[in-house]
């Protein structure tokens, strides 16, 4: 979620100078403290808006925690917030500035530092009393989910818009947070805030919501999963290379629509891009461009050599010297899906076609 609050400043023009924040919550589980590539699109709003040329801005990113983690127990919660905090940090630092000494430096902080003392009677008493069961019955994420679709909801699912719009009025309060920006799917959590702020702090405390649209592939399937599972920005769990070959196999639908919104190029090149690979679209030019953008972006320049590197591999298209730099977890990766075999070093001394014949024997393949 995503915060802006105006300031005293003004800019050239005479407007009113505004600061931007955003709240990024942990879509993850309970074992995996990482973000994954969807967040990329929330942080790349922030980040094309901060290069802005009349628009000054302030990050305050909240690291908050998914529905599944609020029965983990107070110690391991613990834990699992702060070092989660620290993660967030390192990979959102690729696209946001922390370390900057300006006055609108991004600021990183955790929502368990306000919730962990809030008592359930106190939050009954002082939250709970402000939203009506009608108002929050009302959200089509609840109607939903009551009319049939999945598996009915649990009393934590249904509250749970309370504690977000609980954050947003935390932000409000301390830091003065005007607007709050998220996936589609949180409008409801979102507006809930505006609501709590609203009834809390009176009708002229003013807060808003935006939401930007879930992606989605071309054939209407959910972005950011392969068939192996989820596509993470950390190299733990993603690495570099199996992230470039991600964007380097998206259809050229969805390349078109992925590098105007994942890119920060403008709209000339761009249609230049789409133009040159609708003239030869065997040379996927987009997905190249789209990989090599996002992968220098999350990981590195060098992370982004060795995964072109392993692909020119994989496609016998890399010299000896390129094989013999790539690590060892690399190489593994490129041929990982492709039949291996092992053999015995004393076959190395035999003739080639025999030991392809001992390989293939097995298979009642016949060397030819």
């Amino acid at each position: 979620l995503t915060a802006i609050r105006p300031t005293e400043e003004r800019d050239s023009n005479g407007s009113v100078v505004w600061e931007l924040s955003c709240e990024c919550g942990n879509t993850t589980y309970k074992t995996i403290n990482t973000l994954k590539t969807g967040k990329v699109l929330s942080c790349g709003c922030l980040y094309k808006q901060t290069r802005s040329d009349t628009v000054k801005y302030r990050k305050d990113l909240v690291a908050g925690t998914s529905i599944s983690n609020i029965v983990v127990s107070k110690r391991l919660r613990s834990n699992n917030t702060s070092g989660h905090t620290g993660v967030c940090k390192n990979q959102l630092s690729k696209l946001i500035d922390f370390d900057s000494t300006a006055e609108n430096h991004a600021l990183l902080v955790n929502n368990y530092d306000w919730m962990k003392e809030f008592s359930f009677l106190d939050f009954a008493r002082d939250i709970g009393k402000c939203i009506t069961v009608n108002y929050m019955m009302a959200k089509d994420s609840v109607k939903k989910r009551f009319n049939g679709e999945g598996d009915g909801m649990s009393f934590t699912e249904f509250t749970y818009q309370l504690l977000q719009g609980y954050d947003f009025l935390h932000l409000y309060q301390e830091y003065n947070c005007k607007v709050q920006l998220g996936g589609a799917d949180q409008w409801g959590n979102i507006t809930t805030g505006t609501e709590l702020i609203r009834r809390k702090l009176g009708a002229e405390a003013e807060a808003f919501a935006i939401t930007c649209p879930l992606i989605t592939k071309a054939d209407g399937t959910k972005f950011g999963k392969t068939e192996s599972g989820n596509v993470w920005l950390d190299a733990r769990y993603t690495s570099p290379y199996k992230f470039y070959q991600f964007w380097l196999n998206v259809s050229d639908d969805d390349a078109k629509r992925y590098i105007k919104i994942f890119t920060l190029l403008d709209r000339e090149t761009i249609e230049s891009l789409i133009k040159e690979h609708d003239e030869a679209p065997h040379l996927r030019i987009l997905q190249k461009r789209l990989a090599e953008i996002l992968t220098e972006t999350i990981h590195s320049r060098e992370e982004l050599e060795k995964a072109q590197a392993a692909t020119n591999i994989l496609f016998g298209n890399a010299t000896s010297e390129a094989l013999r730099s790539l690590d060892e977890a690399t190489l593994l990766q490129v041929f990982e899906g492709v039949p291996q075999f092992s053999i015995s070093r004393d076959s190395l001394e035999k003739p080639f076609v025999d030991v392809i014949a001992e390989v293939c024997k097995p298979l009642n393949y016949a060397p030819k």
